[in-house]
């Protein structure tokens, strides 16, 4: 897509930003959450880890060695989210996860994917969403204005609901989901994956925990997995 666009414009808006700065829906099991922390117990910094990094629980089991130290570095990912969580600045629960989904999702994860995908043809991204001015101002907007009931971004749907159809401005937040499972268990890809994950070169390197690799490969979570 990107080597067919840059043949004609020489570069790309994309709409990046409005979940992290508006409140959009992942932050709703979050805040669910927060309601309920002192019936359960979960940790909140555990719980937000989780809920972003399907495999935050076996990070440190799927890879070995230096390269496991070369990704996770020598402090855990909890040391980076936990002062923002339990500090007092921001002070709505939020603007806490607000701020994270700024930095991590958008900075260290959504930016960088479509930085890389335009740059390999010569496309700047531009993400007016995500501009700085606009990212502290969404800060200083009142929660309820950003979340209403079970309607996210509420705030930023109604700055445009004059100039885009209701249904479109107002409909369910729906994923582009990909088939990952079926492919890497029913096509070609499947041998793909097993000889880059499981050949001998790849045992010989010693990147990754073999006896979990191969789980996962075949479509088993890993094992005391929920």
């Amino acid at each position: 897509l990107a080597s067919e666009a840059g043949q004609d414009v020489r570069l790309l808006f994309n709409g990046e930003g409005g979940d992290p700065l508006f409140g959009g829906p992942k932050n709703k099991f979050m805040i669910i959450h927060n309601w309920y922390k002192q019936l359960t117990g979960e940790d909140t910094t555990k719980a937000y880890l989780s809920s972003y990094h399907k495999f935050y629980d076996y990070l440190g089991s799927v890879y070995r060695g230096k390269f496991r130290k070369q990704l996770i570095g020598d402090e855990d990912l909890e040391s980076f989210v936990r002062p923002t969580l339990e500090s007092d600045q921001p002070r709505s629960f939020l603007n806490k996860l607000m701020y994270l989904n700024t930095k991590l999702k958008g900075g260290q994860n959504i930016q960088v994917k479509i930085d890389k995908m335009l740059s390999a043809h010569a496309l700047p991204a531009m993400s007016p969403l995500f501009d700085r001015a606009l990212a502290e101002f969404s800060f200083t907007i009142p929660t309820h204005l950003k979340r209403q009931g079970d309607v996210e971004k509420y705030v930023f749907k109604k700055s445009i609901d004059d100039k885009l159809p209701r249904p479109v401005v107002y409909r369910k937040k729906a994923g582009m989901g990909v088939p990952l499972n079926h492919w890497f268990l029913r096509t070609e890809l499947r041998d793909y994956a097993h000889d880059l994950l499981r050949s001998q070169r790849a045992r010989q390197r010693g990147y990754f925990n073999q006896k979990l690799v191969r789980r996962l490969l075949n479509g088993q979570m890993p094992e005391n997995a929920l």
